[in-house]
């Protein structure tokens, strides 16, 4: 056998490729995984568990899918793990709002449903419809990333964060990390807590964070932004922190009051 030929013929013996399911030759190699021969595959070929239409695939005990159903499965899967992230992030919107529509919202609120405004304020009495309208904003978008949180929340994770066990602040700091980083954050209540100099120092790199990287923040209060700075003034103790925290709720944002 001259060279050529002999060259050829150690190439075609190399090629031939153990097949996993018989063990025979005829097996194909695709980088590290390798498919078994012709004869196996024709017997592994069975009707698709999801249309049952042909094109499904037998592995072992596990069956596949045919190509388009394939296709379907990893994005409903998708949605479905980012409506799970979704809905850890919104597990505090509550059952009170979560079915909120624009008709349990005062004429007074209305312009906020439609404003584009990077920040959104509400400010008036207790079950005026501030929280209702928040809500609504939310819901308007399908799909939309946001968290709702409670001030009070806000102001334990920010403590949370400085002086809880190992654990607690871990926990609390990844948790402020979301709120920082996600798309829409609705803080509700923002009246409703003691400013102490650590939550008036959390609050502020928060609204900081989110301004200096153009994320959304809608906001409520049972007063005025006028009597929150003189709140926060006189419970920090510190009117420039006051200035501070305000001054980020009111950049470039539609205020309204009842």
């Amino acid at each position: 056998m001259d060279r050529d030929a002999l060259t050829i013929g150690n190439e075609m013996s190399s090629q031939i490729i153990q097949c996993p399911e018989c063990g025979g030759p005829g097996g194909k190699s695709y980088g590290v995984w390798t498919s078994p021969c012709d004869e196996c595959e024709a017997r592994s070929q069975v009707p698709c568990p999801e249309c049952g239409g042909p094109g499904g695939y037998r592995f072992g005990v596990t069956t596949a899918a045919c190509e388009p159903c394939a296709t379907t499965i990893i994005v409903r899967e998708a949605a479905r793990k980012r409506q799970a992230e979704i809905n850890r992030w919104a597990s505090d919107l509550g059952e009170k709002y979560s079915q909120a529509t624009p008709d349990g919202v005062p004429t007074q609120l209305s312009p906020a449903l439609r404003s584009e405004a990077p920040r959104i304020g509400m400010t008036g009495p207790a079950r005026a419809g501030k929280s209702c309208a928040m809500a609504c904003i939310v819901l308007a978008v399908p799909l939309q990333r946001y968290a709702w949180v409670a001030t009070t929340r806000l102001r334990q994770t920010s403590l949370d964060a400085r002086q809880g066990e190992a654990e607690e602040r871990n926990e609390a700091r990844r948790m402020l990390g979301i709120w920082a980083r996600v798309p829409l954050l609705c803080l509700d209540d923002l009246h409703q807590v003691t400013y102490s100099e650590a939550f008036c120092e959390a609050l502020f790199e928060l609204l900081e964070t989110r301004e200096r990287d153009g994320r959304r923040t809608l906001w409520t209060s049972n007063r005025s932004l006028a009597e929150l700075h003189g709140k926060i003034a006189r419970e920090s103790k510190d009117g420039h922190r006051a200035d501070a925290i305000c001054g980020r709720l009111a950049q470039d944002a539609l205020i309204i009051e009842l």
